[in-house]
C-alpha cells in the first residue's frame, strides 16, 4: 500500500493518467512532440487501471469552483464537460478534439486547449480529480 500526499498524488495523476489519455498522443499526432501512450485503442473499456476503488475524470467545468484548468468552453468551442477517464478502476475514456473523436465514435470532450490566441489547440488534460469512494481510507488510516 501506497499512501501520497495531496500535491504528490496531483502529480502522479496528472503524469501517469493525465497526459495518456490525449487521443492525439493515442493516435500518435503528437509522437515527435511529446511521445505517444499506452492507452491504445484496444485498451478502452477493458484494461484495469487501478482498484474498483479508484474513480477519476477530467473535471474542466467550474462549477466545482474557479481555478487552473477549469473553463466554460475550450478552443473548439465545445463547453467543458466531465469526463470519466476512469470507472472503478476500468479505464473508461479518452480526452478528445475535432479531430480525434470519430475514431472511437465519441463526442468532443471539451478538453481541447491552445497555449495563445493564435494557436489551434490540442486535447489537453484538465482537472484531474480522483471521486471519492467510501471507505478508500479506512482499512488502512484511522483517526489518532
Amino acid at each position: 500500500t501506497i499512501i501520497l500526499d495531496s500535491s504528490q498524488l496531483g502529480l502522479q495523476i496528472h503524469e501517469s493518467i493525465g497526459h495518456p489519455i490525449e487521443l492525439d498522443r493515442v493516435l500518435g499526432m503528437e509522437a515527435n512532440f511529446a511521445g505517444t501512450s499506452f492507452l491504445t485503442l484496444d485498451k478502452l473499456r477493458k484494461l484495469s487501471y487501478g482498484s474498483e476503488l479508484v474513480t477519476v475524470v477530467a473535471d474542466a467545468r467550474q462549477e466545482h469552483g474557479p481555478g487552473l484548468g477549469t473553463f466554460a468552453f475550450d478552443e473548439e468551442g465545445v463547453p467543458a464537460q466531465c469526463t470519466p477517464i476512469i470507472t472503478n478502476g476500468l479505464f473508461t475514456g479518452y480526452l478528445s478534439s475535432r479531430e480525434t473523436a470519430h475514431t472511437i465514435g465519441a463526442n468532443r470532450s471539451g478538453g481541447n486547449r491552445g497555449i495563445s490566441s493564435n494557436s489551434t489547440g490540442l486535447p489537453s488534460h484538465t482537472v484531474s480529480p480522483m471521486a471519492k469512494s467510501p471507505g478508500l481510507l479506512s482499512p488502512t488510516i484511522s483517526p489518532a
